[in-house]
């Protein structure tokens, strides 16, 4: 065999050359393994920023649940009213804080805290976050008219044709359904943002609004009443999102309820006025409550705690209670001693206790030495024996006062608890009736007692040690001093003028003061939601 041949064959027969391919095989294997890791671990990216991004705007828009709860809570005159845009720039909320007393609180430059809080509008929770309202509707509960009749409204009624709610009282509006509401009954709720009261009267209708104004307000057809009486449920749909970033955003939905305002939210006050100051060297001994924004008018609260001041811009002083027609004593006035109860004075029980009730047309203890006595505790006085005659159940005795009353010098009216076991303070009561009238209690010594006076201004002024009253006083202004206040009764003591024994449980629940806000209840659902 040739040689060169021979040498050929045995290069062919053997592996030299072979481990190229494999190596350039397994290489491509390689690439594509390392191509596949790369894809998967990019999407796997890709998944975790959109996982983190939908974290992200969920947790968006639970803050702007937060901020608007933060909202209503802070004030709860809003929690019942549904929002609606009006204009391009301003909302039923706004409008409804504009003409609301808390509008006067705001401090000097301060912006209206329900600015921006219009439907479908983007708010910036900070620079990488925004929330925006889609809606938010208040439906009340199934309620009873004021007059305790079923079938309240819960739904909106539309306005039909054109008018303009005025600055303040009434207004003849159009209302379809027209059957929306029963002849001679009423609903508060709102039109465009202006609170009021709509009434039906043989098929007319009228709306009478809450708190007047500077300006006029045009309603059109496009407009709805919303009515707001309470308790009910504010349904709130909030969308969340990032500003930036990954597209992604979250909606919420969630129901809370809103219930009726409580008296007990409200401190009980040892002295509540509706306006006016308090001399400084006047000491107060309990809760001071003003209507209005400032608590700071003078007098001295003291100890504090338990004791604090209080001011709120809506609750009012209770109503009068009615004066009864039977079963009530006429004392005329008083200007002498007497002592009372009286064994032959008519009275009615009530949970147990005797009320001794009495029409008074004024009190005028302003020479000799004269007193009015209330007996305390479980006591009369027998007219026949001239004595003190023990009864077996517990008393009140209650004055309906329709002037003034004046008490100076060394007289004084004496309900005195000190010691007796069943006698409270509220087992005195004074409701004054009066326009303008004046109570002034200028004696030498304190007086057990609860006095509701709305128009009444009411001074303590006694010089003795322990001149004062003990329990509360509610009235309209505190009488300062002469020459601002009635020279005759001006609170220019340094004595504790008022010492708080009392609280909401020993006064029945008819005593409540009115406009008070409502209380938000705990959510009670809470629903995620698709998109738009």
């Amino acid at each position: 065999m040739n040689k060169k041949l021979k040498v050929a064959l045995k290069r062919r027969a053997s592996e030299q050359g072979f481990a190229l391919p494999i190596a350039l095989g397994l290489g491509f294997v390689m690439l594509l393994i390392g191509a596949t890791m790369i894809m998967r671990s990019q999407g796997d990216q890709v998944t975790a920023s959109a996982q983190k991004a939908t974290a992200d705007s969920l947790g968006t828009s639970e803050a702007g649940v937060t901020r608007v709860q933060s909202l209503l809570d802070r004030w709860r005159v809003l929690s019942n009213i549904t929002l609606v845009n009006i204009g391009t720039s301003s909302s039923s909320w706004q409008q409804v804080y504009n003409a609301s007393p808390a509008n006067a609180c705001l401090p000097a430059g301060a912006s209206n805290p329900t600015s921006g809080y219009r439907l479908n509008e983007w708010i910036n929770l900070d620079s990488q976050r925004q929330f925006r309202i889609i809606d938010y509707t208040y439906k009340p509960n199934p309620y009873n008219f004021p007059d305790g009749s079923s079938g309240g409204p819960r739904d909106p009624a539309q306005v039909n044709g054109s008018t303009t709610i005025p600055t303040s009282g009434a207004v003849t509006v159009s209302i379809l359904p027209t059957n929306y509401l029963p002849d001679g009954k009423s609903a508060t709720g709102q039109i465009k943002g202006i609170q009021g009261t709509l009434s039906n009267s043989a098929g007319t209708y009228s709306f009478t609004r809450k708190y007047s104004a500077a300006t006029t307000t045009p309603i059109t057809s496009s407009d709805k009443f919303y009515p707001d009486s309470v308790p009910g449920v504010g349904t709130l749909k909030l969308e969340g999102k990032l500003s930036s970033g990954i597209a992604a955003t979250s909606v919420l939905q969630i129901d809370i309820p809103v219930n009726q305002g409580s008296r007990n939210s409200v401190p009980f006050p040892g002295l509540w006025v509706q306006q006016g100051t308090i001399p400084n060297n006047n000491t107060i001994q309990g809760n001071l409550l003003v209507k209005g924004c400032n608590a700071n008018i003078g007098g001295t609260v003291s100890p504090r705690p338990p004791y604090d001041r209080f001011s709120n811009p809506y609750i009012s002083l209770p109503d009068l209670p009615l004066i009864p027609t039977t079963n009530i004593t006429n004392l005329g006035t008083l200007d002498s001693s007497k002592k009372l109860p009286q064994s032959t004075d008519s009275y009615v029980e009530v949970g147990g206790v005797r009320e001794y009730r009495y029409r008074v047309t004024s009190i005028n203890l302003t020479s000799g030495s004269d007193t009015v006595t209330i007996l305390p505790g479980r006591k009369v006085f027998n007219t026949s024996t001239n004595s003190e005659q023990s009864i077996s159940t517990d008393k009140k005795v209650i004055f309906y006062l329709d002037g003034n009353i004046d008490v100076s010098g060394s007289r004084e009216i004496k309900h005195n608890c000190s010691g007796v076991s069943s006698c409270k303070p509220t087992d005195f009561q004074i409701y004054a009736y009066g326009s303008g009238g004046h109570i002034c209690m200028n004696g030498s010594g304190a007086t057990y007692g609860f006095i509701l006076a709305p128009d009444y201004t009411v001074g303590i002024a006694g010089s003795g040690s322990n001149a004062g009253f003990i329990g509360s006083i509610w009235v309209n202004k505190w009488n300062p001093p002469p020459p601002t206040g009635i020279s005759s009764c001006g609170s220019n003591t340094s004595n504790t003028v008022v010492q708080q024994t009392a609280d909401w449980s020993d006064l029945g629940p008819a005593l409540t003061s009115k406009n008070i806000p409502p209380q938000l209840g705990s959510f009670s659902s809470w629903q995620r939601q698709e998109a738009s």
